[in-house]
């Protein structure tokens, strides 16, 4: 293999009886340390699902996947992100954004970190005023609103 090595693969996927298509693109590529990287997207009925994995040279292989729902068609549009280290850590966070339908939208993220504990927060905005719940890592929560003048 040489170091600007890439391959690319697309292919396209048919449903039988179905009008959804899915879309797969897979990218594999060498590093100058002879490690290697590998990413593959698809698309599929508005969500868009990345995979990568990432070898070094060593041997050792982390990995993530990222699934984002694009299209919004139910309210709602948002991610998720899973990261696995070399040494079996995993770690993990999403986000989603929601229309509501008092013309407000709410925005809700959490993420967990590798020791399990998690962190996540509500944010509605809208009519004028903000308001925001934090709930920490130790269980503790915190609301603040904010209105506009």
């Amino acid at each position: 293999m040489t170091k600007a090595l890439a391959t690319v693969f697309s292919a396209v996927l048919l449903t039988a009886g179905a009008t959804a298509f899915a879309q797969t693109k897979n990218v594999t590529r060498e590093g100058k340390n002879g490690g290697v990287r590998e990413v593959t997207r698809t698309r599929s009925e508005g969500t868009v699902t990345t995979e990568k994995t990432v070898t070094g040279p060593g041997g050792k292989t982390a990995t993530s996947e990222r699934v984002r729902d694009t299209d919004g068609s139910d309210g709602q549009r948002g991610q998720t992100v899973t990261q696995a280290g070399p040494n079996g850590r995993t770690r993990s966070a999403s986000q989603t954004w929601t229309k509501n339908e008092d013309g407000t939208a709410t925005r809700e993220r959490s993420a967990t970190g590798s020791e399990g504990r998690t962190r996540s927060s509500t944010t509605t905005i809208g009519n004028g005023q903000a308001t925001k719940t934090v709930t920490g890592r130790g269980g503790q929560t915190r609301t603040r609103t904010r209105t506009r003048q």
